[in-house]
């Protein structure tokens, strides 16, 4: 029953379009060998002699590892391809601003003179910008957040009773 509604789920996913054709095989030949040894459990337990294994759940956990390797190698691959794609279309489209610009902090100007995008900037002004600093006082004193606390005297990050 799970693996017929698994199969209708995969299906369905196509269907919207929420999964790319390029997977649907892959997750329909899963759905359909899921669904044929829950109806089947001879094919299971041959599937387990074959393998060498002592019951038909080591051989479900060890296929079920083979295809989660296989999945991660596969995102691997196409990870280190997109990453090669961003890097080559970096090196193609080069920033016209000066470095000495962005070293700085100053934004990089965009072609229509309008502001840089956030990665566009160095770290340190993204940072920054992000956490803000107050320099009323004539120095750079971060400025409290919600989420700031007071910091623990060292007895206490020691595990010592204070």
């Amino acid at each position: 029953m799970i693996s017929i509604a698994f199969l209708m789920a995969v299906l369905n996913l196509v269907r919207r379009g929420r999964l790319r054709e390029e997977y649907t095989p892959i997750w329909t030949i899963v759905a359909v060998g899921i669904m044929v040894l829950s109806v089947w459990s001879d094919a299971l337990r041959a599937l387990t002699h074959a393998v060498g294994a002592w019951a038909p759940s080591s051989t479900l956990f060890f296929f079920g590892e083979l295809f989660l390797l296989v999945l991660c190698l596969n995102h691997a691959v196409r990870l280190s391809r997109l990453t090669l794609d961003v890097n080559s279309s970096r090196r193609s489209s080069r920033c016209s601003a000066p470095t000495s610009a962005i070293v700085n902090g100053a934004p990089a100007p965009d072609r229509a003179g309008a502001r840089s995008r956030p990665a566009d900037r160095p770290l340190s002004v993204r940072r920054r910008e992000r956490y803000g600093v107050d320099r009323s006082a004539g120095g750079v004193r971060p400025l409290r957040r919600h989420h700031d606390h007071a910091p623990l005297p060292p007895a206490a990050l020691l595990g010592l009773p204070l």
